[in-house]
């Protein structure tokens, strides 16, 4: 059994007693409510659901195992000590010390005997679990036991749930995947920009392939680039790699990839084409009904795994069998971020470049759209201008 010790609680039972009624009555509540403020820590008066809360905990199963406590609920009232805090009513004004009173006839001694009700400790490990109220001191808690192990014949049952596991600390973003074995495949591989990157990653130990409409032609390029790099048509192209990067013309893209639907299921497939338009103010981006060149390759190849990357490459300098490494950035984009990885690993590969993760497929238009900016940049500049990505 359990007691609820209430201090002063600013009921209408405060003026009843009194006889008073009416707003005689509400003027007594409020001044309890008022005085109470100098006498105790939590700086006002006890309400009724202060008390509805406590003994709601002592009636609910949380409370079972709590057994011959005595719960004060009176805003510390009785700390056993007069409470430093200035009302309304007595600011800019001396007041009595904790031995002291104010009377008519002045200023006279008056001895206070302090409320002592000390409340037992509880016998066992406690746990403090928060409650809205007025319990005791300016921060409320009730003290809950946790329920015992259940036993048998006497005998007690140990706690055999697992520990929670611990938290996986985060993932490096550089972490990324030995794509060392990898059989790379570039569809459009006798257009310059395929070319070159057949023989960037053929230099970097890379086995490619590149494949074009006519294998004889697919053939004599790969001859002429080197480095162990096949040549076969489109299709064989697709079926023997791995990973398939797309580097055909925007003009024939919907058609190849519309061709080579069977064959590159399942494959990786890496968009690098860049919708462009030309006329005499120089290039500018176009905006495919499905968003981008990569979003319509993913509409095109639900089967497929399709990423975008190698946008922003000049065909000039990775066809330079003079230059070692190509200083740039690759922007990297895709639905799933080990499929993103696979393509940020296979850009290290190049010396001097660089995979970044740059969103999903959403944003490929933006990626594909800076590539006229950037051919109006190189004719300014007579450059060959590539990106770089800063703090990361």
């Amino acid at each position: 059994m359990n007691a609820i010790t209430p201090g002063a609680v600013a009921t209408r039972i405060v003026g009843h007693g009194a006889g008073l009624t009416g707003s005689a009555l509400d003027d007594s509540v409020e001044r309890v409510r008022e005085n109470l403020h100098d006498f105790q820590p939590v700086p006002r008066s006890g309400e009724p659901q202060d008390l509805a809360a406590v003994a709601a905990f002592l009636a609910s199963d949380a409370s079972s195992f709590l057994t011959g406590q005595e719960i004060v609920v009176d805003g510390g009232l009785s700390l056993g000590r007069a409470w430093p805090r200035r009302s309304r009513h007595t600011r800019g004004r001396r007041r009595p010390g904790p031995r002291h009173e104010r009377g008519r006839g002045g200023t006279h001694a008056a001895p206070i005997a302090p409320r002592h009700r000390p409340v037992p400790a509880p016998r066992h490990t406690v746990s403090a679990r928060p409650l809205p109220g007025f319990l005791g001191t300016a921060r409320t808690t009730v003290l809950s036991i946790p329920a015992p192990h259940k036993e048998e014949n006497n005998v007690s049952t140990p706690d055999t749930t697992p520990p929670a596991p611990a938290k996986a600390p985060a993932k490096d973003p550089w972490d990324l995947p030995d794509v060392s074995g990898l059989v790379v495949g570039v569809l459009g591989g006798t257009g310059p920009q395929g070319k070159g990157l057949a023989l960037r990653f053929a230099r970097a130990g890379q086995k490619v392939i590149i494949g074009s409409r006519a294998a004889e032609r697919a053939r004599a390029a790969a001859e002429e680039i080197g480095h162990g790099v096949e040549g076969a048509d489109n299709a064989e192209a697709a079926r023997r790699s791995d990973v398939v990067i797309v580097a055909v013309p925007w003009d024939g893209h919907a058609r190849t990839l519309e061709s080579l639907r069977g064959e590159l299921a399942g494959k990786l497939v890496v968009d690098c084409v860049n919708p462009l338009g030309f006329d005499k103010k120089g290039a500018y981006a176009l905006r495919p009904e499905e968003g981008s060149a990569a979003e319509q390759a993913a509409a095109l190849l639900p089967d497929s795994r399709v990423t975008a990357a190698f946008h922003h490459l000049s065909a000039v300098l990775l066809q330079d069998p003079e230059i070692d490494e190509i200083d740039t950035d690759v922007m990297v984009l895709g639905e799933d971020r080990a499929d993103v990885e696979i393509v940020q690993a296979l850009a290290g590969r190049i010396p001097g470049m660089r995979g970044v993760f740059a969103g999903r497929l959403r944003g490929a238009h933006q990626v594909e759209a800076l590539v006229a900016n950037l051919i109006s940049v190189n004719r300014r500049y007579k450059a060959h201008a590539g990106l770089r990505v800063t703090d990361v």
